[in-house]
């Protein structure tokens, strides 16, 4: 399915359509000149609504949000069957074109359950039930379930495929982390008080010439699970380089990064692999590439400290890890 903002440019697409349809067409209409006022007045008023709608934080909220646009024009189109006569039957093709936006930005779930909603303000528009209308409505019903479903369908084995693309395009197939293409967008997603870690084996190059590559890359898979089973949900791992690991531990501050380190020291635990060392830096208004950075030095430090530890970019009590070696 689309994202919410893409929706909802479509959703302003599919309302103005409707209103230049109907200025187009209402013309040729025998009906009064004030009824034709009406129905302009409420055409117009519905793409304006909808226009106003692109401003709200459409990458915040539910796809089903997007469940607004066909509601205003439905809605104006309610009003007007309502406030006029002998309009609203032309148009009520209008409806087929709604389901096809609800097939294109919603669930099979959701079409069905527009069904009993959408099916009394199709009679209010149509004129009333009349005994045409017992043939009618059932053909309407039918068209609108299978253009709405099978856009549905076909909808969300694309969103499935588009995921499955996109994952594979950036995630390590070896680590399971996400690689280094994804680093800069997950560094602009950082907010004051998150923690960004980087970690670090050490002596991981003697792994590598000592046992070959081979064994390296069972080291490097295996670390890899044991960081994501430490990591909370919404923690991001990345993988920044050869053995090295930065995470991004979103409101976690210096406490949360030092618990994490602690679960993953607990889980990493055995005398048959490399130990580990980290640098941790809290981003506050400084660039994302700078708290970055500011990590990269405190690993640094670590290293040079000794290893099997982590520092922190600020002067704070050390934190060691116990020898696994």
């Amino acid at each position: 399915m689309p994202d919410s903002r893409h929706g909802a440019h479509l959703g302003v697409g599919f309302t103005a359509a409707c209103t230049f349809l109907i200025l187009c067409t209402i013309w040729f209409l025998p009906v009064s000149k004030p009824d034709q006022s009406v129905v302009l007045a409420l055409a117009g008023g519905s793409t304006v609504v909808a226009l106003g709608l692109l401003h709200l934080p459409w990458e915040r909220l539910p796809i089903r949000a997007l469940l607004v646009f066909p509601a205003v024009e439905l809605t104006s189109m309610l009003a007007g069957a309502l406030l006029t006569h002998g309009i609203y039957p032309s148009y009520t093709g209008f409806f087929t074109v709604a389901f096809v936006y609800l097939g294109l930005t919603q669930s099979a779930t959701t079409i069905m359950l527009a069904i009993p909603v959408v099916t009394p303000i199709w009679i209010v528009c149509a004129g009333g039930f009349t005994p045409t209308d017992m043939v009618k409505l059932p053909v309407a019903v039918g068209i609108w379930l299978l253009i709405g479903q099978s856009l549905a369908s076909r909808t969300a084995r694309a969103t499935e495929r588009t995921g499955e693309l996109v994952a594979a395009a950036s995630t390590d197939p070896l680590t399971g982390f996400l690689n280094r293409r994804e680093l800069s967008r997950m560094l602009e997603l950082l907010q004051p008080g998150d923690a960004v870690v980087l970690l670090d084996l050490d002596h991981f190059k003697q792994v590598n010439d000592e046992e070959g590559h081979h064994i390296g890359d069972l080291v490097l898979s295996d670390f890899g699970k044991t960081v994501r089973e430490a990591l909370r949900a919404g923690d991001v791992a990345v993988r920044y380089g050869g053995d090295e690991v930065l995470l991004v531990l979103p409101r976690a501050g210096s406490t949360g990064a030092d618990a994490m380190l602690e679960r993953l020291r607990t889980r990493w635990n055995d005398p048959a692999r490399p130990t580990f060392s980290a640098g941790v830096a809290v981003h506050s208004v400084q660039s994302p590439m700078t708290t970055s950075r500011r990590a990269d030095q405190a690993l640094y430090q670590a290293k040079h400290g000794g290893r099997d530890r982590w520092e922190h970019d600020k002067p704070v009590e050390q934190r060691h890890l116990r020898a696994v070696t």
